[in-house]
Parts: C-alpha cells; structure tokens; sequence
C-alpha cells in the first residue's frame, strides 16, 4: 500500500467506525478478531475496543477526521490526524491523535497512538479510551 492508498483506507476506516449510526460490526470490515488497541499506555482488545467506539457514537452529533500526515511502508501504516467532533449536548472537540498500525492481509492487527485535547471541555480527555 502506498501513500495515497493508505491515506484512502484510513479515510474510509474513520469515517465507517465512526459513522455515529454505524452498526457495532462494522469493525469486522477493518480490524482482525485479535486486533489489540493501545491508546496512551493502555491496551485493549478488540471487544473493549468495540465498546469504546458505541460509547463514542452514542454521544457524538457528528465528526470529521482531517489527515496531516499518512505514510506506509510494507505491513505498517502511520498517521498524524486530527479528529473534529459535535457532541450530542453540542459542545465541540479537536483531538490530536498521532499512530502506528500494523496490517494483517488488508486488516489492522495492531494500533497504537498517542493523543492530546487541543480543544474542548476537561472532560474530554477521556475521548480515546471513553467507555
């Protein structure tokens, strides 16, 4: 996958997973049964990753991902992103999300990031990991 094919694929992955009226199994489309998620330090497994994503869909209005960086190289993928999002109660978000996944045929095994609230309310530092 080069550049340009990797930056389409997470552009759809986000957009699909993040769908606020996205069916829950919509992540069998882009991620393995065994895939592990570590976001700041802490891991989970595709189940509680799965939880992580309803629980962000069922507070979120609406959102848009913007990609500032996107490389690939073999079964590796990286990307600086930032995630733009409306909230239910209509307040408003940017987080700075910056990854490494790592592909398993045309599915990510593996993801790790790092985040950082650029704007937003205190409570929303939990956005990568809210449950």
């Amino acid at each position: 996958m080069n550049g340009v094919e990797a930056r389409a694929f997470l552009q759809e992955l986000y957009d699909a997973v993040c769908e606020p009226n996205a069916a829950r199994d919509v992540t069998d489309d882009y991620f393995t049964e065994d895939f592990v998620h570590v976001t700041n330090g802490a891991i989970f497994s595709r189940t509680e990753f799965d939880d992580h994503l309803s629980a962000l869909r069922s507070d979120l209005k609406r959102c848009r991902f913007e990609f500032t960086t996107v490389l690939a190289e073999d079964d590796r993928l990286a990307d600086v992103h930032l995630f733009h999002a409306t909230w239910a109660d209509g307040h408003e978000t940017t987080t700075k999300f910056i990854g490494v996944y790592t592909l398993l045929g045309k599915k990510i095994s593996r993801f790790e990031e790092v985040s950082f609230l650029l704007e937003g309310q205190a409570s929303d530092q939990d956005i990568p990991t809210r449950r």
